[in-house]
C-alpha cells in the first residue's frame, strides 16, 4: 500500500489493538493523510492532516439509535482557520482529482469491488461527488439524506434548523431503554 486517507476518525486510538494496528495501518503507507477535527493519535501518524470543522461549526443531522429524535446542527459559528466541514474538504479533493485526470489524460478504468466489475472514470470524480451539480454543500447533503431515508420524517433541512429537534414517528422507545435493548436485559 502506498497512501492512506483517514476521514474524521481516530482509528489508531479506538482499536483494543492499538498497537498492532498501528503497526499495520501506518508503518506499511508512504503517505497518511488525515482529515479530522481535532489533533488525535491518527493525525499524529499523518504526514498531511486537513483541518475539519467541529460540530458547532459546521451545519449537519445528528440521528442516533440512543434517542427517538432528529436533530439538526447549525453552524453556530464559522468554523477556525483553514476549517472547513467535511463535505467541502472532500469536494475539494473530488474536483482535484478531476482536474488532474483531465490535465493527465486519464482514461476510464475496470476496477474489482465485491467480485463486481466496477468503471472508475477520475475525470468525473467532481461530477459524481455532487450528483451532477444537484449537491453542492452540506445542507444538500442533508435535505438528500432526509428525503432518500425511510423513516425520517420528511421535512426541509431549513425548518429543521428552526425547530432543532423532531420526533422521529414510530420510534417509542430507543436502545438504550433496559425493556428494548437486549445487551441490557440478556434476553431476545
Amino acid at each position: 500500500m502506498e497512501n492512506g486517507l483517514f476521514c474524521r476518525q481516530n482509528g489508531a486510538n479506538w482499536r483494543a489493538t492499538g498497537s498492532t494496528w498501528r503497526k499495520t495501518a501506518f508503518e506499511e503507507l508512504e503517505t497518511i493523510v488525515s482529515l479530522a477535527p481535532d489533533m488525535g493519535v491518527t493525525s499524529l501518524y499523518s504526514d498531511y492532516v486537513l483541518p475539519i470543522a467541529h460540530h458547532y461549526e459546521r451545519n449537519d443531522l445528528m440521528l442516533q439509535s440512543r434517542v427517538p429524535y432528529l436533530q439538526g446542527l447549525n453552524e453556530a459559528v464559522p468554523p477556525l482557520g483553514e476549517a472547513v466541514d467535511d463535505w467541502e474538504a472532500n469536494r475539494r479533493l473530488a474536483e482535484a482529482i478531476s482536474r488532474r485526470a483531465k490535465e493527465r489524460n486519464i482514461k476510464p478504468i475496470q476496477d474489482a469491488v465485491d467480485g463486481r466489475t466496477v468503471r472508475r472514470d477520475y475525470t468525473k470524480t467532481l461530477e459524481l461527488y455532487t450528483m451532477g451539480g444537484r449537491v453542492n454543500n452540506s445542507k444538500d447533503v442533508a435535505q438528500f439524506i432526509i428525503n432518500a431515508s425511510h423513516g425520517i420524517p420528511k421535512i426541509s433541512f431549513e425548518e429543521l434548523s428552526q425547530k432543532g429537534i423532531v420526533k422521529v414517528e414510530g420510534v417509542e422507545s430507543t436502545m438504550g431503554e433496559k425493556k428494548m435493548n437486549p445487551l441490557i436485559t440478556m434476553k431476545l
